[in-house]
């Protein structure tokens, strides 16, 4: 996978989040003489989130649920960001959109009370006893699981995957202090869409990278009185479990999911139609049965 490098956007980033609200928060100051070779290293990790998604890019027309198949993406679920051939910037079909103010607005429209009237994304909220409760109940179930006669190792993994999950979002919660943690819509995502020979990165990503960031600096202000890159920085020497625990909690907050549409068509990651559904189950000839 090609590393995606712009240097003189990353400068400009860090002197634009680490000159906000310094004044009323008392935030770490260190920021201010970040050099562009250290600052790489932030937007290189969200680079890093972005692909991790990339496997999903196949599922450009469905989301996929264990147990229920195949969801439809609701519209309110994605943010378009379009570059045209003629040079048009288009944002959900409108000409001349701010990226960054439609990036910032998809992500907190809903955040506090959910509008079903606007055509953003939904939040859920899940309390600190709801979490806990949860956990006991996946732990148990794959408990019994593993206790199946000839069950299929990749089950099992299953379903201690799932009480992973439930156990990060409990060490979210504590590492943020909060009783309730706000969850974006699971289906919620950025899609990019520009001509096969443009480079996105100035016009298209940067505004995105720069909004994430953003966000999560403000988040981090609130609730650990330092800037989300003062944390990252600090950690990327010392590798601390307290501020790895700090920068996973605040991308929880606000996780960054770009779907490169125009990536994915050129290197068939995806298509219109929905996946081929598993073979059926093999049917038992007779010398099978007993």
């Amino acid at each position: 996978m090609k590393t995606l490098r712009f240097t003189p956007f990353l400068f400009l980033t860090i002197a634009f989040i680490t000159s906000c609200n310094s004044e009323e928060t008392n935030a770490t100051p260190d920021f201010s003489s970040l050099s562009t070779a250290d600052s790489l290293a932030v937007v290189d990790s969200l680079f890093e989130e972005m692909y991790t998604q990339i496997y999903a890019q196949k599922m450009y027309q469905a989301d996929f649920n264990p147990g229920c198949g195949f969801m439809p993406i609701e519209e309110r679920c994605f943010l378009q960001i379009e570059m045209t051939e003629n040079g048009e910037q288009l944002v959900n079909l409108e000409i001349n959109e701010d990226i960054t103010e439609a990036t910032i607005a998809f992500y907190i429209t809903n955040r506090e009370q959910n509008d079903p009237t606007n055509n953003s994304p939904m939040y859920s909220r899940v309390s600190r006893t709801e979490i806990a409760n949860a956990i006991n109940v996946v732990v148990e179930d794959a408990k019994a699981t593993e206790e199946i006669e000839n069950i299929s190792r990749d089950i099992v993994v299953f379903k201690w995957m799932i009480v992973k999950e439930w156990k990060k979002k409990l060490i979210v919660l504590e590492t943020l202090q909060l009783e309730e943690l706000p969850e974006i819509h699971i289906q919620a995502h950025i899609r990019i869409m520009y001509p096969e020979n443009y480079n996105p990165r100035e016009e298209i990503l940067n505004p995105i990278f720069t909004s994430i960031l953003s966000l999560r600096n403000e988040a981090s202000l609130q609730h650990f009185n330092e800037s989300y890159l003062s944390i990252f920085y600090r950690n990327s020497f010392t590798k601390s479990l307290e501020d790895k625990t700090k920068l996973n909690a605040l991308e929880a907050l606000y996780p960054l999911k770009i779907f490169d549409l125009t990536y994915s068509l050129l290197n068939n990651l995806w298509s219109e139609e929905y996946p081929p559904p598993p073979p059926p189950p093999r049917v038992l000839e007779p010398e099978d049965v007993p």
